[in-house]
């Protein structure tokens, strides 16, 4: 049981890594007053 708790904490830490250097590698992206608007109406929205 510990073993495979220790298995998923590191599969989690693997895909966040590899997640937070993809989000480094890619463009960047202007944030304005719109984006986050934007942002919101699309979370909010599907949130629905």
């Amino acid at each position: 049981m510990l073993l495979q708790q220790d298995k998923r904490r590191k599969d989690a830490q693997a895909k966040l890594a590899s997640l937070l250097q993809e989000g480094l590698d890619s463009e960047a992206e202007p944030v304005t007053p719109e984006y986050w608007q934007d942002l919101r109406r699309s979370i909010f929205g599907a949130a629905q």
